[in-house]
């Protein structure tokens, strides 16, 4: 008898304490109540720029290069 007492109070604890939690979490406030500026773009003068050539002018080049040397050929050479 004394344990079925001693879990009814404890359920009804839990019971308590997750209600008082959902109520406060309800009545929070979603917005803030300062309104803050918005934060503005701020905009300068380019620095740097890409002045490699596109993906496909270097493939092309590589397509027209010669093949580079096969291992036999780099080991009677002696070039790395």
């Amino acid at each position: 008898m004394r344990i079925k007492n001693l879990l009814t109070l404890i359920a009804m604890l839990v019971a308590i304490v997750l209600l008082a939690g959902m109520f406060s979490a309800a009545s929070a406030q979603v917005f803030p109540k300062q309104k803050f500026p918005a934060p503005a773009a701020k905009f300068s003068n380019a620095v740097a720029f890409d002045v490699s050539l596109p993906l496909r002018d270097l493939a092309a080049a590589r397509k027209n290069a010669p093949a580079p040397p096969s291992p036999e050929e780099r080991d009677s050479t002696g070039a790395r």
